[in-house]
Protein backbone atom coordinates (compact mmCIF):
# COMPACT_ATOMS: atom_id res chain seq x y z
CA UNK A 1 0.00 0.00 0.00
CA UNK A 2 1.54 3.30 -1.12
CA UNK A 3 -0.30 5.38 1.48
CA UNK A 4 -3.51 5.80 3.44
CA UNK A 5 -5.02 7.99 0.69
CA UNK A 6 -4.31 5.57 -2.14
CA UNK A 7 -7.25 5.54 -4.57
CA UNK A 8 -8.34 9.09 -3.66
CA UNK A 9 -8.42 11.62 -6.52
CA UNK A 10 -7.80 15.22 -5.49
CA UNK A 11 -8.15 18.20 -7.81
CA UNK A 12 -6.25 21.31 -6.72
CA UNK A 13 -6.87 24.87 -7.95
CA UNK A 14 -4.39 26.90 -5.96
CA UNK A 15 -1.92 29.75 -6.26
CA UNK A 16 -0.77 30.20 -2.68
CA UNK A 17 1.41 28.00 -0.52
CA UNK A 18 -1.32 27.09 1.99
CA UNK A 19 -3.58 25.00 -0.25
CA UNK A 20 -0.60 23.45 -2.03
CA UNK A 21 0.92 22.49 1.32
CA UNK A 22 -2.39 20.92 2.39
CA UNK A 23 -2.58 18.72 -0.70
CA UNK A 24 1.12 17.84 -0.36
CA UNK A 25 0.27 15.82 2.76
CA UNK A 26 -2.34 13.89 0.77
CA UNK A 27 -0.01 13.34 -2.20
CA UNK A 28 2.80 12.17 0.10
CA UNK A 29 0.47 9.47 1.36
CA UNK A 30 -0.85 8.08 -1.87
CA UNK A 31 -3.54 10.45 -3.14
CA UNK A 32 -3.57 11.22 -6.85
CA UNK A 33 -3.38 15.01 -6.69
CA UNK A 34 -4.03 16.74 -10.00
CA UNK A 35 -3.18 20.42 -10.27
CA UNK A 36 -5.36 22.39 -12.69
CA UNK A 37 -3.06 25.19 -13.85
CA UNK A 38 -3.73 28.11 -16.17
CA UNK A 39 -1.49 28.08 -19.21
CA UNK A 40 1.28 30.55 -18.45
CA UNK A 41 0.29 30.64 -14.79
CA UNK A 42 2.39 30.20 -11.69
CA UNK A 43 3.12 26.48 -11.90
CA UNK A 44 6.41 24.81 -11.13
CA UNK A 45 7.70 25.31 -14.69
CA UNK A 46 6.99 29.03 -14.66
CA UNK A 47 8.79 31.92 -12.96
CA UNK A 48 8.66 30.16 -9.58
CA UNK A 49 10.38 26.98 -10.83
CA UNK A 50 13.49 27.66 -8.81
CA UNK A 51 11.68 28.25 -5.51
CA UNK A 52 12.60 25.24 -3.36
CA UNK A 53 9.51 25.72 -1.22
CA UNK A 54 7.20 25.30 -4.21
CA UNK A 55 9.19 22.31 -5.39
CA UNK A 56 8.41 20.77 -2.01
CA UNK A 57 4.70 21.57 -1.75
CA UNK A 58 4.02 20.48 -5.35
CA UNK A 59 5.90 17.17 -5.22
CA UNK A 60 4.14 13.89 -5.94
CA UNK A 61 1.43 15.69 -7.96
CA UNK A 62 0.34 15.73 -11.59
CA UNK A 63 -0.48 18.81 -13.66
CA UNK A 64 -3.07 19.57 -16.33
CA UNK A 65 -2.91 22.79 -18.32
CA UNK A 66 -6.15 24.76 -18.70
CA UNK A 67 -6.37 27.45 -21.36
CA UNK A 68 -7.45 30.77 -19.85
CA UNK A 69 -8.13 34.25 -21.13
CA UNK A 70 -5.09 36.42 -21.74
CA UNK A 71 -3.45 37.77 -18.56
CA UNK A 72 -5.81 35.78 -16.31
CA UNK A 73 -3.96 34.17 -13.41
CA UNK A 74 -6.84 31.98 -12.22
CA UNK A 75 -9.02 29.45 -13.97
CA UNK A 76 -12.63 30.56 -14.46
CA UNK A 77 -14.38 27.86 -12.43
CA UNK A 78 -17.80 29.11 -13.50
CA UNK A 79 -16.87 28.35 -17.10
CA UNK A 80 -15.15 24.99 -16.58
CA UNK A 81 -15.47 22.77 -19.61
CA UNK A 82 -13.85 19.82 -21.31
CA UNK A 83 -11.10 17.94 -19.52
CA UNK A 84 -10.99 20.36 -16.57
CA UNK A 85 -14.72 19.95 -15.93
CA UNK A 86 -14.43 16.16 -16.21
CA UNK A 87 -11.56 16.08 -13.72
CA UNK A 88 -13.49 18.16 -11.18
CA UNK A 89 -16.60 16.03 -11.67
CA UNK A 90 -14.59 12.87 -11.08
CA UNK A 91 -12.77 14.07 -7.98
CA UNK A 92 -13.23 12.75 -4.46
CA UNK A 93 -11.84 15.99 -3.07
CA UNK A 94 -11.46 19.48 -4.55
CA UNK A 95 -9.23 22.09 -2.91
CA UNK A 96 -9.31 25.75 -3.96
CA UNK A 97 -7.90 28.99 -2.58
CA UNK A 98 -10.06 31.35 -4.66
CA UNK A 99 -12.79 33.22 -2.79
CA UNK A 100 -16.28 32.40 -3.98
CA UNK A 101 -15.17 29.38 -6.01
CA UNK A 102 -16.51 26.65 -3.72
CA UNK A 103 -20.15 27.16 -4.73
CA UNK A 104 -19.29 27.04 -8.43
CA UNK A 105 -17.17 23.93 -7.96
CA UNK A 106 -20.05 22.25 -6.13
CA UNK A 107 -22.14 22.53 -9.30
CA UNK A 108 -19.51 20.52 -11.16
CA UNK A 109 -18.76 18.07 -8.33
CA UNK A 110 -21.93 17.36 -6.31
CA UNK A 111 -20.40 14.27 -4.69
CA UNK A 112 -16.96 15.63 -3.80
CA UNK A 113 -15.58 16.96 -0.55
CA UNK A 114 -14.67 20.62 -1.16
CA UNK A 115 -12.16 22.50 0.96
CA UNK A 116 -12.09 26.25 0.32
CA UNK A 117 -8.93 28.03 1.52
CA UNK A 118 -9.29 31.73 0.56
CA UNK A 119 -7.00 34.23 2.33
CA UNK A 120 -9.71 36.30 4.04
CA UNK A 121 -12.51 33.74 4.14
CA UNK A 122 -15.77 33.76 2.19
CA UNK A 123 -17.41 36.65 4.06
CA UNK A 124 -16.50 40.10 5.28
CA UNK A 125 -15.00 43.32 3.92
CA UNK A 126 -11.68 41.80 2.81
CA UNK A 127 -13.04 38.86 0.79
CA UNK A 128 -11.82 40.24 -2.53
CA UNK A 129 -8.73 42.02 -1.19
CA UNK A 130 -5.29 40.80 -2.22
CA UNK A 131 -3.95 38.30 0.28
CA UNK A 132 -0.46 37.12 1.15
CA UNK A 133 0.74 35.30 4.28
CA UNK A 134 2.48 38.51 5.38
CA UNK A 135 -0.65 40.64 4.99
CA UNK A 136 -2.72 38.16 6.99
CA UNK A 137 0.00 37.90 9.67
CA UNK A 138 0.01 41.69 9.94
CA UNK A 139 -3.76 42.02 10.29
CA UNK A 140 -4.19 39.12 12.73
CA UNK A 141 -1.66 40.35 15.30
CA UNK A 142 1.10 37.85 14.60
CA UNK A 143 3.74 40.52 13.94
CA UNK A 144 2.72 42.64 16.89
CA UNK A 145 2.85 39.65 19.21
CA UNK A 146 6.59 39.08 18.67
CA UNK A 147 9.04 40.42 21.21
CA UNK A 148 11.29 43.39 20.51
CA UNK A 149 13.32 45.86 22.52
CA UNK A 150 10.97 48.62 21.41
CA UNK A 151 7.20 48.72 21.11
CA UNK A 152 7.26 47.79 17.40
CA UNK A 153 6.01 44.81 15.37
CA UNK A 154 8.48 42.24 14.05
CA UNK A 155 8.35 40.71 10.57
CA UNK A 156 8.69 36.91 10.42
CA UNK A 157 10.80 35.43 7.63
CA UNK A 158 9.01 32.06 7.68
CA UNK A 159 5.45 32.26 6.22
CA UNK A 160 3.88 30.71 9.29
CA UNK A 161 0.36 31.72 8.25
CA UNK A 162 0.67 29.64 5.07
CA UNK A 163 2.00 26.59 6.86
CA UNK A 164 -0.50 26.80 9.71
CA UNK A 165 -3.35 27.09 7.22
CA UNK A 166 -1.95 24.22 5.18
CA UNK A 167 -1.95 21.89 8.17
CA UNK A 168 -5.54 22.87 9.00
CA UNK A 169 -6.51 22.37 5.37
CA UNK A 170 -5.01 18.88 5.28
CA UNK A 171 -6.88 18.03 8.47
CA UNK A 172 -10.15 19.35 7.01
CA UNK A 173 -9.58 17.35 3.82
CA UNK A 174 -8.96 14.13 5.75
CA UNK A 175 -11.98 14.79 7.99
CA UNK A 176 -14.14 15.40 4.93
CA UNK A 177 -13.08 12.09 3.42
CA UNK A 178 -13.95 10.39 6.72
CA UNK A 179 -17.42 12.02 6.65
CA UNK A 180 -17.83 10.89 3.05
CA UNK A 181 -17.07 7.31 4.00
CA UNK A 182 -18.92 7.16 7.32
CA UNK A 183 -21.91 9.42 6.61
CA UNK A 184 -22.24 9.37 2.83
CA UNK A 185 -21.79 13.15 2.94
CA UNK A 186 -20.07 15.52 0.54
CA UNK A 187 -19.28 18.48 2.82
CA UNK A 188 -17.82 21.86 2.00
CA UNK A 189 -15.34 23.18 4.58
CA UNK A 190 -13.77 26.62 4.75
CA UNK A 191 -10.20 27.02 6.06
CA UNK A 192 -9.17 30.65 5.59
CA UNK A 193 -5.67 31.95 6.09
CA UNK A 194 -7.12 34.05 8.91
CA UNK A 195 -8.14 30.81 10.63
CA UNK A 196 -4.68 29.40 9.98
CA UNK A 197 -3.13 32.37 11.73
CA UNK A 198 -5.53 32.03 14.65
CA UNK A 199 -4.67 28.33 14.98
CA UNK A 200 -1.04 29.30 15.62
CA UNK A 201 -2.07 31.86 18.24
CA UNK A 202 -4.66 29.92 20.20
CA UNK A 203 -3.63 31.39 23.54
CA UNK A 204 -3.84 34.95 22.15
CA UNK A 205 -7.18 34.49 20.35
CA UNK A 206 -9.49 34.40 23.32
CA UNK A 207 -12.33 36.56 24.60
CA UNK A 208 -12.92 37.84 28.10
CA UNK A 209 -9.32 37.74 29.32
CA UNK A 210 -8.97 37.49 33.08
CA UNK A 211 -5.25 38.31 32.97
CA UNK A 212 -3.60 41.62 32.17
CA UNK A 213 -2.50 41.90 28.53
CA UNK A 214 1.27 41.92 28.30
CA UNK A 215 3.15 44.77 26.66
CA UNK A 216 4.49 44.40 23.14
CA UNK A 217 8.06 45.21 24.19
CA UNK A 218 10.39 43.14 26.34
CA UNK A 219 13.58 44.03 28.25
CA UNK A 220 15.36 41.06 26.65
CA UNK A 221 14.09 41.88 23.18
CA UNK A 222 14.07 39.07 20.66
CA UNK A 223 15.94 36.74 23.01
CA UNK A 224 12.65 35.94 24.76
CA UNK A 225 10.29 37.28 27.39
CA UNK A 226 10.79 34.76 30.20
CA UNK A 227 14.33 34.86 31.68
CA UNK A 228 14.69 31.08 31.90
CA UNK A 229 12.95 30.27 28.61
CA UNK A 230 15.06 32.16 26.07
CA UNK A 231 18.22 32.44 24.01
CA UNK A 232 21.65 32.70 25.63
CA UNK A 233 25.14 33.39 24.24
CA UNK A 234 28.03 31.28 25.53
CA UNK A 235 31.68 32.32 25.88
CA UNK A 236 32.55 31.19 22.33
CA UNK A 237 29.92 33.44 20.77
CA UNK A 238 27.62 30.52 19.98
CA UNK A 239 23.97 30.53 21.04
CA UNK A 240 21.67 28.02 22.67
CA UNK A 241 18.05 27.99 23.83
CA UNK A 242 17.25 27.26 27.46
CA UNK A 243 13.73 25.89 27.98
CA UNK A 244 12.94 25.70 31.68
CA UNK A 245 9.19 25.29 31.29
CA UNK A 246 8.48 23.70 34.69
CA UNK A 247 9.54 24.50 38.27
CA UNK A 248 11.57 21.29 38.37
CA UNK A 249 13.61 22.25 35.29
CA UNK A 250 14.08 25.74 36.73
CA UNK A 251 15.45 24.40 40.00
CA UNK A 252 17.76 21.94 38.23
CA UNK A 253 19.12 24.75 36.06
CA UNK A 254 19.94 26.88 39.09
CA UNK A 255 21.80 23.93 40.57
CA UNK A 256 23.71 23.38 37.33
CA UNK A 257 25.04 26.96 37.30
CA UNK A 258 25.92 26.84 40.98
CA UNK A 259 23.08 29.06 42.18
CA UNK A 260 20.83 26.62 44.01
CA UNK A 261 20.65 29.31 46.70
CA UNK A 262 18.16 31.15 44.49
CA UNK A 263 15.53 28.40 44.72
CA UNK A 264 12.62 29.89 46.63
CA UNK A 265 14.13 33.39 46.64
CA UNK A 266 11.26 35.87 47.22
CA UNK A 267 12.75 38.19 44.58
CA UNK A 268 11.88 35.50 41.99
CA UNK A 269 8.15 34.84 42.45
CA UNK A 270 6.25 32.13 40.60
CA UNK A 271 9.03 30.57 38.52
CA UNK A 272 9.40 29.85 35.72
CA UNK A 273 6.49 31.55 33.94
CA UNK A 274 5.85 34.11 36.63
CA UNK A 275 9.26 35.70 36.14
CA UNK A 276 7.99 38.52 33.94
CA UNK A 277 7.97 41.26 36.57
CA UNK A 278 10.54 43.90 35.65
CA UNK A 279 12.23 43.71 39.05
CA UNK A 280 12.57 39.92 38.82
CA UNK A 281 13.96 40.22 35.29
CA UNK A 282 16.44 42.90 36.33
CA UNK A 283 17.65 40.65 39.14
CA UNK A 284 17.93 37.24 37.44
CA UNK A 285 18.96 38.13 33.88
CA UNK A 286 22.48 39.43 34.69
CA UNK A 287 23.10 36.38 36.88
CA UNK A 288 22.19 33.98 34.10
CA UNK A 289 23.91 35.85 31.29
CA UNK A 290 27.14 36.17 33.27
CA UNK A 291 27.03 32.48 34.21
CA UNK A 292 26.46 31.23 30.67
CA UNK A 293 29.21 33.53 29.36
CA UNK A 294 31.82 31.61 31.37
CA UNK A 295 31.96 28.45 29.21
CA UNK A 296 31.67 27.47 25.54
CA UNK A 297 28.26 26.38 24.32
CA UNK A 298 29.05 22.67 24.06
CA UNK A 299 30.28 22.58 27.64
CA UNK A 300 27.10 24.21 28.88
CA UNK A 301 24.94 21.88 26.85
CA UNK A 302 26.74 18.91 28.40
CA UNK A 303 26.31 20.32 31.91
CA UNK A 304 22.63 21.04 31.39
CA UNK A 305 22.00 17.63 29.79
CA UNK A 306 23.64 15.99 32.79
CA UNK A 307 21.21 17.85 35.04
CA UNK A 308 18.25 16.91 32.76
CA UNK A 309 17.60 20.55 31.88
CA UNK A 310 16.13 21.25 28.41
CA UNK A 311 18.61 23.13 26.24
CA UNK A 312 19.60 22.85 22.56
CA UNK A 313 22.02 24.68 20.25
CA UNK A 314 20.85 27.37 17.87
CA UNK A 315 21.81 26.11 14.40
CA UNK A 316 21.54 27.28 10.84
CA UNK A 317 19.38 25.12 8.59
CA UNK A 318 22.52 23.86 6.88
CA UNK A 319 23.95 22.82 10.25
CA UNK A 320 20.68 21.17 11.26
CA UNK A 321 20.67 18.96 8.17
CA UNK A 322 23.97 17.43 9.32
CA UNK A 323 22.55 16.39 12.71
CA UNK A 324 21.48 12.95 13.84
CA UNK A 325 17.93 14.29 14.31
CA UNK A 326 17.63 15.17 10.62
CA UNK A 327 19.19 11.86 9.54
CA UNK A 328 17.13 9.65 11.84
CA UNK A 329 13.90 11.28 10.71
CA UNK A 330 14.77 11.32 6.97
CA UNK A 331 14.20 15.06 6.82
CA UNK A 332 16.57 15.66 3.89
CA UNK A 333 15.61 13.95 0.62
CA UNK A 334 16.66 14.54 -2.98
CA UNK A 335 14.74 14.32 -6.26
CA UNK A 336 15.92 14.75 -9.83
CA UNK A 337 14.16 17.55 -11.70
CA UNK A 338 14.34 17.70 -15.53
CA UNK A 339 15.22 21.41 -15.49
CA UNK A 340 16.78 22.03 -12.10
CA UNK A 341 18.80 18.86 -11.59
CA UNK A 342 18.98 17.60 -8.02
CA UNK A 343 16.48 19.32 -5.73
CA UNK A 344 16.75 18.76 -1.99
CA UNK A 345 13.72 19.12 0.22
CA UNK A 346 12.03 18.16 3.48
CA UNK A 347 11.12 14.50 3.92
CA UNK A 348 7.77 13.27 5.23
CA UNK A 349 6.52 15.36 8.17
CA UNK A 350 3.96 12.68 9.08
CA UNK A 351 4.78 8.95 9.01
CA UNK A 352 2.19 6.19 9.31
CA UNK A 353 3.46 2.85 10.58
CA UNK A 354 1.73 0.49 8.15
CA UNK A 355 1.80 2.82 5.14
CA UNK A 356 4.58 5.37 5.70
CA UNK A 357 4.17 7.30 2.44
CA UNK A 358 6.89 8.31 0.01
CA UNK A 359 8.51 11.29 -1.72
CA UNK A 360 8.53 9.72 -5.17
CA UNK A 361 8.18 12.38 -7.87
CA UNK A 362 9.38 15.92 -8.57
CA UNK A 363 6.95 18.82 -8.81
CA UNK A 364 5.28 18.66 -12.22
CA UNK A 365 5.89 20.99 -15.12
CA UNK A 366 2.78 22.96 -16.05
CA UNK A 367 0.58 20.66 -18.12
CA UNK A 368 3.03 17.77 -17.91
CA UNK A 369 0.26 15.19 -17.48
CA UNK A 370 -2.51 16.71 -19.61
CA UNK A 371 -2.35 14.05 -22.31
CA UNK A 372 -1.85 11.14 -19.89
CA UNK A 373 -4.90 12.08 -17.86
CA UNK A 374 -6.96 12.57 -21.00
CA UNK A 375 -6.03 9.05 -22.06
CA UNK A 376 -7.18 7.66 -18.70
CA UNK A 377 -10.74 8.73 -19.45
CA UNK A 378 -13.50 9.93 -17.18
CA UNK A 379 -13.59 8.87 -13.54
CA UNK A 380 -16.75 8.38 -11.51
CA UNK A 381 -16.45 8.88 -7.76
CA UNK A 382 -18.72 7.15 -5.25
CA UNK A 383 -22.13 8.62 -4.53
CA UNK A 384 -22.25 11.17 -1.71
CA UNK A 385 -24.53 14.12 -0.98
CA UNK A 386 -25.13 16.81 1.59
CA UNK A 387 -23.10 18.58 4.25
CA UNK A 388 -23.48 15.85 6.86
CA UNK A 389 -22.79 16.27 10.56
CA UNK A 390 -19.55 16.74 12.50
CA UNK A 391 -17.11 14.50 10.61
CA UNK A 392 -15.67 12.81 13.70
CA UNK A 393 -18.96 12.39 15.55
CA UNK A 394 -18.87 9.08 17.43
CA UNK A 395 -15.05 8.88 17.47
CA UNK A 396 -13.54 8.48 20.96
CA UNK A 397 -10.04 9.82 21.64
CA UNK A 398 -7.79 9.43 24.67
CA UNK A 399 -5.54 12.44 25.23
CA UNK A 400 -2.48 11.28 27.18
CA UNK A 401 -0.49 14.39 26.32
CA UNK A 402 0.50 17.54 28.16
CA UNK A 403 1.91 21.02 27.53
CA UNK A 404 0.92 22.35 24.05
CA UNK A 405 1.59 20.23 20.93
CA UNK A 406 -0.24 17.06 21.91
CA UNK A 407 -3.23 18.83 23.50
CA UNK A 408 -3.70 21.00 20.41
CA UNK A 409 -3.90 17.86 18.24
CA UNK A 410 -6.77 16.45 20.27
CA UNK A 411 -8.33 19.90 20.62
CA UNK A 412 -8.69 19.98 16.83
CA UNK A 413 -10.18 16.48 16.88
CA UNK A 414 -12.74 17.66 19.44
CA UNK A 415 -13.50 20.66 17.20
CA UNK A 416 -14.36 18.16 14.45
CA UNK A 417 -16.80 16.30 16.67
CA UNK A 418 -14.69 13.65 18.42
CA UNK A 419 -15.30 12.85 22.08
CA UNK A 420 -11.92 13.56 23.71
CA UNK A 421 -11.06 12.44 27.23
CA UNK A 422 -7.95 14.07 28.70
CA UNK A 423 -6.18 11.68 31.07
CA UNK A 424 -4.26 13.63 33.71
CA UNK A 425 -2.10 12.72 36.71
CA UNK A 426 -3.32 13.74 40.18
CA UNK A 427 -1.28 16.96 39.89
CA UNK A 428 -2.86 17.78 36.51
CA UNK A 429 -1.27 18.84 33.26
CA UNK A 430 1.68 21.10 34.23
CA UNK A 431 0.37 23.79 31.90
CA UNK A 432 -2.89 24.20 33.84
CA UNK A 433 -1.00 26.98 35.59
CA UNK A 434 -1.37 29.03 32.40
CA UNK A 435 -5.09 29.50 33.01
CA UNK A 436 -6.85 30.91 29.92
CA UNK A 437 -4.19 29.65 27.42
CA UNK A 438 -4.56 26.13 28.85
CA UNK A 439 -8.30 26.38 28.23
CA UNK A 440 -7.63 27.34 24.61
CA UNK A 441 -5.29 24.36 24.07
CA UNK A 442 -7.79 21.95 25.65
CA UNK A 443 -11.12 23.33 24.50
CA UNK A 444 -13.94 20.82 24.02
CA UNK A 445 -12.52 17.96 26.09
CA UNK A 446 -13.50 16.09 29.22
CA UNK A 447 -10.92 15.26 31.90
CA UNK A 448 -10.33 12.36 34.25
CA UNK A 449 -7.58 11.73 36.79
CA UNK A 450 -5.65 8.47 36.50
CA UNK A 451 -2.39 7.93 38.34
CA UNK A 452 -0.59 5.74 35.82
CA UNK A 453 2.18 5.02 38.31
CA UNK A 454 -0.34 2.80 40.14
CA UNK A 455 -2.02 -0.43 39.11
CA UNK A 456 -5.46 1.11 39.63
CA UNK A 457 -4.67 4.04 37.33
CA UNK A 458 -3.32 1.79 34.60
CA UNK A 459 -6.36 -0.49 34.88
CA UNK A 460 -8.66 2.51 34.39
CA UNK A 461 -6.71 3.63 31.31
CA UNK A 462 -6.82 0.14 29.83
CA UNK A 463 -10.60 -0.04 30.26
CA UNK A 464 -10.93 3.24 28.39
CA UNK A 465 -8.56 2.03 25.66
CA UNK A 466 -10.80 -0.95 24.93
CA UNK A 467 -13.49 1.32 23.49
CA UNK A 468 -11.33 4.18 22.17
CA UNK A 469 -10.69 4.83 18.50
CA UNK A 470 -7.50 6.85 18.94
CA UNK A 471 -4.93 7.93 21.49
CA UNK A 472 -2.47 10.85 21.51
CA UNK A 473 0.71 11.11 23.57
CA UNK A 474 3.79 13.34 23.51
CA UNK A 475 5.99 12.11 26.35
CA UNK A 476 9.69 11.44 26.08
CA UNK A 477 10.51 8.02 24.59
CA UNK A 478 10.32 5.37 27.30
CA UNK A 479 7.86 7.23 29.53
CA UNK A 480 4.73 5.71 27.96
CA UNK A 481 6.25 2.24 28.24
CA UNK A 482 6.90 2.74 31.96
CA UNK A 483 3.30 3.86 32.45
CA UNK A 484 1.82 1.04 30.31
CA UNK A 485 0.29 3.67 28.01
CA UNK A 486 2.48 2.93 24.98
CA UNK A 487 1.29 1.83 21.54
CA UNK A 488 2.18 -1.85 21.97
CA UNK A 489 0.30 -2.11 25.27
CA UNK A 490 -2.84 -0.22 24.22
CA UNK A 491 -3.01 -1.79 20.77
CA UNK A 492 -2.50 -5.17 22.34
CA UNK A 493 -5.78 -4.51 24.13
CA UNK A 494 -7.46 -2.83 21.15
CA UNK A 495 -5.81 -3.70 17.80
CA UNK A 496 -7.92 -1.16 15.89
CA UNK A 497 -6.67 1.77 18.01
CA UNK A 498 -4.97 4.60 16.08
CA UNK A 499 -2.03 5.74 18.21
CA UNK A 500 -0.28 9.08 17.59
CA UNK A 501 3.11 9.63 19.20
CA UNK A 502 4.43 13.18 18.88
CA UNK A 503 7.85 13.19 20.52
CA UNK A 504 10.24 16.10 20.43
CA UNK A 505 12.98 14.51 18.35
CA UNK A 506 11.16 11.76 16.45
CA UNK A 507 13.06 8.59 15.64
CA UNK A 508 16.49 9.75 16.83
CA UNK A 509 17.28 7.20 19.53
CA UNK A 510 20.29 9.21 20.64
CA UNK A 511 18.00 12.11 21.59
CA UNK A 512 15.49 9.93 23.44
CA UNK A 513 16.72 10.98 26.92
CA UNK A 514 16.65 14.70 26.04
CA UNK A 515 13.73 16.79 27.33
Amino acid sequence: MRGIFEGVRVVELAEGIAARYATMFLADHGADVVKLEPVGGGGAAGPEAGDPGLQTVDRNKRSVAVVTAANRRRIDVAGLAGQAADLVAGADLVVTDGPGEAAELRRHAPGAVIVAMPPWGEHGPLVDAPGTPDLVAAVTGMYWNQQSYQEVPVHLVVPLVAYGTGVLGAMAAAAGLVARERQGAAPTYEVSWVAGSASLQLEQFRAGDVVEERAGSAPMGSKGRVPVYRLFEASDGKWFFLACGTPRFYERMLGAIGRADLVGDPRLPGPPWGLVDLEAIAFIVPILEEAFATKPRDEWLAVLAGADVPAQPVLTREEFLTTSVAAANDLDVALQHPHLGEVRMMGLPVVFEAAPGEVRRHAPLVGEHTEALAAEGARRPGAARGQGGPPLDGIEVLDLSSFIAGPVVSRHLAMLGASVVKVEPPTGDPFRAFGPPFACWNHGKRSIVADLTTAAGRELLHRLALRADAAVENARPGVAERLASDADTLRGLNPSLVYLSSTGYGDDAGMAPAP
